[in-house]
């Protein structure tokens, strides 16, 4: 048997509740390199737009059927859920979640994690954050992080699956999206500050 390294494909969600904190989600899918063809092509079966498939933009029975097919796929998610968010301070949750999931992806031996691409301007605080975890030693230098948009890599859309539907249960109690991730679905939570 060979080793294939694992590559982590990550996105993020986040909902405000009305006058209370809300909740910064951010996924990471993890596949082995041997396996990412085979799932991409699997991907493109959930894209009915030719947009790639959009938590935000689906509708309720196309959410339950991506969230089937998800679970069914060799992959594992692991998912930081960032209780206490201020909507002043989205960047803060953004980089204190980012920070846990990169030290759990390292932890688990991912040596490629590719977040969904934003803004230049995001996209540079994102490297900062990663450079300075570097030095803290709070992530290995053998995880390489690198921004991608989700039109030129469709496997960012299994984290947006991952991480609408953790979004959904905690914001509408919408527990059948999470249900059939159970065997294949870590979660961490945090406390924003």
């Amino acid at each position: 048997m060979t080793y294939s390294p694992s590559i982590a494909f990550v996105d993020e969600s986040m909902r405000q509740r009305h006058g209370r904190s809300g909740l910064y989600v951010m996924a990471a899918t993890v596949v082995t390199a041997d396996g990412v063809d085979e799932i991409r092509r699997a991907v493109k079966l959930l894209d009915r737009r030719g947009r790639g498939f959009h938590w935000r933009e689906a509708e309720p029975a196309e959410r339950r059927a991506a969230v089937a097919a998800v679970a069914e796929l060799e992959a594992v998610h692991h998912v930081v859920l960032g209780a206490g968010l201020d909507n002043q301070r989205q960047e803060r949750g953004r980089r204190e979640c980012l920070q846990r999931l990169l030290w759990e992806l390292g932890a688990l031996g991912v040596v490629e994690a590719w977040l969904d691409a934003r803004r230049e301007a995001q996209n540079k605080l994102d490297v900062r954050l990663v450079d300075t975890l570097r030095v803290r030693g709070a992530m290995p230098d053998s995880l390489r992080v690198d921004h991608v948009s989700s039109r030129a890599e469709p496997l960012i859309c299994l984290a947006d699956i991952v991480a609408g539907a953790v979004t959904a249960e905690w914001a509408e109690g919408a527990e059948e999206y999470v249900a059939p991730l159970a065997k294949v679905l870590q979660r961490y939570k945090i406390h924003l500050s």
